[in-house]
This record gives structure tokens, sequence and C-alpha cells, in this order.
């Protein structure tokens, strides 16, 4: 399981489901991990409100069910553009001719 409290996007790369944090206030991180979320493949939090119990909590939630860990990261891998990469280099070159 991932963590992103700083950019979701290499987590669809990876096929990690992952536990979002966001500030809070609802900025761009917070509407990415709001899709993830939305979507099964993450799950979202307000970091500021995030203690070491309810991480404790969560996590032993999740490492309880290894079953939901695993469709959670079915879901990311769905969402993946493992060649995201090369394709916006593609673009650039394209652009740049």
């Amino acid at each position: 399981m991932a963590f992103a409290a700083e950019g979701v996007a290499p987590m669809r790369v990876v096929d990690a489901p992952m536990r979002g944090f966001d500030a809070p206030m609802r900025n761009h991180q917070h509407f990415n991990a709001e899709a993830f979320a939305s979507k099964g493949a993450a799950d979202e939090g307000i970091q500021s409100q995030l203690t070491a119990k309810q991480l404790y909590i969560y996590l032993m939630g999740r490492y309880d069910r290894p079953e939901r860990l695993a469709e959670m990261a079915e879901k990311m891998r769905a969402l993946a553009t493992p060649d995201a990469a090369s394709r916006v280099a593609s673009l650039v070159e394209s652009v740049a001719k």
C-alpha cells in the first residue's frame, strides 16, 4: 500500500492501492485523491485530521483484509497509463517539429 500526500499519479504506474492525504482545503491533490477513491482504487483522508492511532487502525484494517488491497490494486491497474511518460515525450517532440 502506498501513501500519497504530494502527488497521486505515480501510484497509477505501479498499480498500488493507496491512502491519499490532502491538505484541509479542496485543492488539486484533493481532487486527484477523490478521483481515485471514487473508482475504489484508493482511500482518502484529510492530513490535518490524521492521528497515529487513526493511521494504525486504518492500516490494521487493510492488512487484515488482503482481498480488499488486491481489489484496490486491480482498480488502480485499470486506471493506469504505464506509458504516459513516452506518450508525453512523443507529444512534445511532435509539437517541437
